[in-house]
């Protein structure tokens, strides 16, 4: 902060000082530094920072204005359309946003330069926003998967079909029109991908719940609407199951709007607390910069604590559903049926590859339990290398279907408390 006062013209200083007050939490004395930055240097660069200061206090409207102003002053392209895509979509700007978007993508895609996929995936996000899901859908099939095989790793599969991509972007670039205000704006069709002309009720398996859990950011609720729409629209529409939305604080509108979506939802607070064994003052706010302390409560509740929540006493089959997971096209079965004809424990969607900055010491404790318990894997080698150790694969859990007595048993839960107990999962 002196150095930044001592050259009020540096840029690099003022964001470094921003930067380090984010770290920290100081979210007020971030926006401080960042309005100064911008009174003193006043370039794109600091302009920026300026609107990344305002989406970390969640003041999204004031963010795109200030996205705005930072792409006049010569901001760096791709990412300044991209925070203000997602700022327009935040503040309800809908039909602004889609134009940013593209725009986010085109500048990567310069010289024939690949763009990022999570830019693409911001594309959808916004023109699903607007309305227009089949436009949504035809950029996410942009994304090539690749086949799956039984071992195989989505992280490894993921690509760009540019050619369709390319040919997306000329279809949605004809609705990029100007208002009566010469704003930028998306014109495209309000569309449904649906074909549930005819809403039936099916048979249901009594005992199965369909599971949220969100915080307290703008955007975990925005992405719970078009979740619990899209949700509704593909599957609830004939399969009504009940939706349990556990939260650490909406508002009783929130709920209300959330209700009006999905008339059988109800709504469980949450409560973080550390356990007796953790010493708060050692754990870090944030770990690689993205897991904060809440994102470690939420591992650790999924884990072991969610399953014998008393919320959940009634049922033997839950489906998790992140709030930025969406269906995008209707269901034909139902996936709880599935698991009851297949006397099935768990499914899931995708197997990837964790980081190892996020899995550390899982593997070590995990093979001491093993051990000390005498266990006998049966197909735990399906996830170890040349080496013996594990290959840092694992089921992605944001689209998981589990059966919750399994979960609730000794053998699982002494497992839980024995990564507990290591004080893994917060480190």
């Amino acid at each position: 902060g002196r150095a930044a006062a001592m050259d009020l013209k540096s840029s690099m200083l003022w964001s470094d000082w921003a930067a380090a007050s984010s770290h920290q939490g100081n979210l007020n004395l971030t926006l401080w530094v960042s309005k100064a930055a911008a009174s003193f240097v006043n370039d794109g660069a600091s302009w920026f920072l300026l609107g990344n200061a305002y989406m970390g206090v969640q003041d999204y409207a004031q963010a795109a204005s200030v996205f705005e102003k930072a792409i006049e002053k010569g901001a760096v392209q791709h990412d300044a359309l991209h925070n203000l895509a997602y700022s327009y979509r935040l503040s309800g700007q809908h039909a602004k946003a889609v134009p940013a978007a593209i725009g986010a993508l085109q500048a990567q895609m310069k010289n024939g330069t690949e763009p990022r996929m999570m830019t693409v995936v911001a594309l959808s996000n916004s023109l699903r926003s607007f309305g227009d899901e089949k436009a949504a859908l035809t950029c996410l099939q942009t994304i090539r998967q690749g086949s799956r095989g039984k071992q195989a790793v989505l992280n490894d599969l993921l690509g760009l079909r540019m050619q369709e991509l390319q040919l997306a972007l000329s279809g949605l670039q004809q609705n990029v029109k100007q208002d009566s205000t010469g704003a930028t704006v998306y014109q495209g069709p309000i569309t449904s991908t649906s074909t549930n002309a005819k809403k039936s009720t099916n048979k249901l398996v009594p005992s199965a719940v369909v599971v949220y859990l969100i915080g307290q950011r703008v955007e975990h609720f925005v992405d719970l609407c078009d979740s619990l729409r899209a949700l509704h629209r593909h599957f609830l529409a004939t399969h009504p199951y009940e939706v349990m939305i556990f939260h650490e604080g909406i508002s009783q509108e929130q709920m209300r709007i959330l209700t009006s979506i999905y008339e059988h939802s109800s709504f469980v607070r949450l409560a973080w607390s550390f356990p007796p064994h953790v010493d708060a003052s050692t754990v870090q706010s944030v770990v690689a910069g993205h897991a904060s302390v809440g994102y470690r409560h939420m591992c650790r509740f999924y884990s072991g604590l969610f399953h014998l929540h008393p919320a959940l006493q009634e049922y033997d089959y839950y489906w998790r559903v992140d709030s930025d997971s969406f269906i995008v096209e209707d269901l034909t079965f139902d996936p709880f049926v599935r698991m009851v004809e297949k006397e099935a424990v768990y499914a899931y969607m995708a197997i990837g590859r964790e980081d190892a900055y996020l899995t550390k010491d899982l593997w070590s404790v995990t093979k001491q339990f093993v051990d000390e318990q005498s266990i006998k894997p049966t197909y735990l080698h399906e996830f170890l290398d040349a080496s013996g150790s594990w290959n840092r694969q694992y089921y992605y859990t944001n689209f998981e279907i589990g059966f919750l007595p399994f979960f609730r048993a000794d053998a699982y839960q002494s497992y839980f408390k024995h990564l507990d107990g290591h004080v893994g999962f917060y480190k």
